[in-house]
């Protein structure tokens, strides 16, 4: 019986303890209401000179209303065989010169060599209306660099007959590959964002 009084007088003088620790802290929130509410109404609002206030964003705005464009470029092309297949790499450089971060979400390209269109392919993709996955779109970082890389395997026929001996040998120092095709990005993954499409021809090496 002495041991269960102990307990519980421990216990009540944790629940007293508790409770001073509750009321005081009510008691601090009601103050520095009433302290608030009493120096607002003594504010005078016309006293403010707001054409002095200035207000600065953690990023370039400026660069968001008007970005740069989007510059693109060929890291390399790989060919190689595969059997009776010729596999093809293509890396793309992608640079934001903007100071804010741009979304790339579409990459639409053909290859030709002696005018010869060898494959056409995609990166990405180009979202219709609202969408909530960001799968296939490319952030790119103000101010930085983007490779995107994408292999297509082509067989020799009639189409692509003339050039078929020139790739097997893609090393020959007078290859030249055109690279022609268009890619979009925009400025964040809002369906009010305006994006932009912009064609691009290149030749590799």
């Amino acid at each position: 019986m002495i041991l269960s009084q102990e307990i519980n007088n421990d216990i009540l003088v944790i629940y007293k303890d508790n409770m001073k620790k509750i009321v005081y802290g009510i008691a601090g929130i009601i103050i520095g209401i009433a302290i608030i509410m009493y120096f607002i109404p003594n504010i005078n609002l016309s006293n403010l000179n707001l054409n002095n206030i200035t207000f600065k964003p953690d990023f370039n705005y400026e660069a968001l209303k008007e970005p740069e464009p989007v510059q693109i470029s060929i890291k390399n092309i790989d060919v190689r065989k595969d059997g009776e297949n010729v596999k093809i790499k293509t890396s793309f450089g992608i640079f934001n010169p903007n100071n804010a971060t741009l979304l790339l979400e579409l990459v639409r390209y053909n290859i030709f060599l002696d005018n010869i269109r060898i494959i056409s392919g995609d990166i990405g993709e180009k979202p219709e209306g609202f969408v909530d996955s960001q799968q296939g779109i490319y952030p790119i970082i103000g101010n930085s660099n983007l490779v995107l890389k994408d292999e297509k395997e082509i067989q020799n026929e009639k189409r692509i007959a003339t050039v078929w001996d020139k790739l097997l040998n893609s090393n020959s120092s007078n290859l030249q590959y055109i690279i022609n095709g268009t890619f979009g990005y925009k400025q964040s993954s809002s369906f009010q964002s305006t994006g932009q499409d912009m064609e691009f021809s290149l030749k590799f090496p």
